[in-house]
Order: structure tokens, then sequence, then C-alpha cells
């Protein structure tokens, strides 16, 4: 997974629910500048329940649950201020929310999570299919597929 995300305030969210002790993805958070996140230590403790967004919301690739559904007894929500950004290195079953600015998540997936995945969708670009191309080896595989891509009005 490679996407950019702005605040969502009213949720947590994970690339996974905690279904195994199996670490199978591992979190990579890029903050910007004045970027301000909650980190809910001991979330990939525990089995959560939390899902893909709602149909009318973007699909983030991320489960969520409400951020007021997600403390619990052995969950502890603890704010970073990242003045000049930073980055955040997560087991894929822990949980977060930004608050203020702008992240942008890299996850790596074990070859066995990765064929549970949907694709990323692309730009058909002949540019973009070659740098992909170049990046997919035995080791690292790449999860994207191409074609026409909605821009937001």
């Amino acid at each position: 997974m490679f996407k950019v995300f702005g605040p969502h305030t009213d949720t947590a969210r994970a690339p996974l629910n905690r279904t195994t002790d199996d670490l199978l993805v591992v979190n990579v958070l890029h903050c910007g500048p004045a970027s301000k996140i909650i980190l809910y230590e001991n979330s990939q403790r525990y089995f959560l329940d939390a899902r893909p967004p709602p149909k009318e919301k973007d699909d983030t690739g991320l489960l969520e649950v409400s951020r007021n559904s997600i403390i619990r007894p052995g969950i502890t929500a603890t704010t970073q201020e990242l003045p000049n950004g930073g980055l955040v290195i997560l087991d894929g079953r822990f949980f977060s929310t930004i608050i203020q600015g702008v992240v942008i998540e890299v996850a790596f997936a074990d070859e066995k999570e990765l064929k549970e995945w949907n694709r990323m969708l692309y730009p058909d670009s002949t540019l973009l299919k070659n740098m992909v191309q170049s990046m997919d080896t035995e080791k690292i595989k790449m999860n994207i597929k191409f074609g026409p891509v909605e821009t937001p009005k």
C-alpha cells in the first residue's frame, strides 16, 4: 500500500485486525511537517473488529473503528506532535489517527497477506508502468493495477 492521507479525526485506522500472532504487515507513516497523530499503544494486541469504511466514503485500503470505541482497558491513546514531520514504523495491527497534517502511508506485507489485498489503481501511464516494473522483484512485489483513475472534483 502506498497512499496519502489527511486528517481523519473520528476514526482510528490500521491495515489489519489482530487475527494471528504473526507480524504480517509493517506500516510506515511518513508524516509531513506540522503533523499531529494519535497512536493507540497496545492496539496491536487486541482484536478490534475494524472494518473497511462505508461505501459512501473513499476506500482507504485501511480498516477503521471509531475513536470512541478503540479506548478500552489495555489501550492507551498517545498524541504525537511532529513539527518537523518524521517517520513512525508500526506493526500493521497498530491503530492510529491523523489529527492534523498529511501522512504518506507505505505498508509492507508478507506475501501470503498481500494475496488477500485488492490491487491499488494507478493512472495508465507508460512512465509509471516502467517505474513499477523496475521495483517489482522476486522479494518485493508491487500490488498495483493500471487503468482510468477518477480525479476528485
